[in-house]
Order: structure tokens, then C-alpha cells, then sequence
């Protein structure tokens, strides 16, 4: 179980270290653009929409180690009353909807991502294919399913370690 748990690990992590390319290419393109702009009244066709997709991807690399580590925000006026069972049944259930939902859109982003495979989509005056953003949004979230279902066996196991002791 620790070696499936440290496998999902660097894989989360090594998803979050790739995912400073899109940062470096969308901050590219957008200096780019501007200073193209600016000097030669011209633009860079499809900045706009090269931003928006790869922003998709950004987002969707760096979600799974986000939540693997709790740095998402999170409200605690109401838990933080709790007793420590009643906090630990919460977030078993919470942990289990996210990654539940997460699992959902994972599966259906597989779907649109083959039917805009299927259908030719394409985005932009350049006219680059939908498909391939639509795949890596798959990919983190199930990357970001995987990290709840690892918090979650976390909760579980130290619930069940103080049960015991």
C-alpha cells in the first residue's frame, strides 16, 4: 500500500513540475504579443485562445498536488467545533464526494475529448485541435481523484490507529 501511495506521489509531483511549460509558454506568448503590439502594430494570431486552453492545462497539472498537500482554501468556523470523530466523519464524507466527482469528470472529459477527436474540433484563425486540452483536464482530474482517495486512506488509517490505542 506505501509503495502504491509513493508511486501516485511522484507521479502528482512530477505532473506539478511540469506544469511550469504552459506557465512559461503562455507568458511567452503574452510578452510576445505585447511587445509585437506595441512596436509593430501586429499580433500574434489566437493569443487569446492559446491562453485560455493552456491555462486549462496549468490548472489542471498543478490541481492534484494542491489538494494532495490541503493547500486548497477551506472553511473552518463550523468544523473547527467539532469533536474529533464528528471532524473525521465530515471529511470522510467530503473526501469521498470530491473524489467521486473528480472520478465523474475525468470520465467525461474521456468522452468529449474522443468526440472532439472524432468530430475535428478546432479552435482559432489557426485552427489547432480542442482534443489534446481536453485529455490533460482528464488526466489531472484523475490525478486530483487519486490525491482525495489518498487523503481519504489517510483519514481512515488514523482514525482506525486511535481507535485502537
Amino acid at each position: 500500500m506505501n509503495n502504491m501511495i509513493k508511486i501516485v506521489e511522484k507521479i502528482i509531483r512530477g505532473v506539478f513540475k511540469g506544469s511550469v511549460f504552459p506557465l512559461l509558454f503562455m507568458m511567452m506568448l503574452v510578452a510576445g504579443d505585447v511587445i509585437l503590439r506595441n512596436i509593430f502594430n501586429a499580433t500574434i494570431p489566437d493569443t487569446y485562445e492559446f491562453n485560455s486552453m493552456f491555462l486549462i492545462v496549468l490548472i489542471s497539472m498543478a490541481l492534484p498536488l494542491t489538494t494532495h498537500e490541503k493547500g486548497h482554501v477551506s472553511v473552518t468556523l463550523i468544523h473547527q467545533k467539532f469533536g474529533r470523530g464528528l471532524k473525521t466523519i465530515c471529511d470522510v464524507i467530503t473526501l469521498s464526494i470530491g473524489a467521486v466527482v473528480f472520478a465523474i469528470m475525468s470520465v467525461e472529459m474521456v468522452d468529449r475529448a474522443l468526440y472532439s477527436m472524432r468530430s475535428d474540433v478546432r479552435l482559432g484563425y489557426l485552427r489547432f485541435p480542442e482534443y489534446p486540452f481536453r485529455f490533460v483536464f482528464a488526466v489531472g482530474c484523475c490525478l486530483t481523484s487519486a490525491a482525495l482517495l489518498l487523503l481519504l486512506i489517510e483519514t481512515l488509517l488514523s482514525w482506525h490507529k486511535k481507535q485502537t490505542v
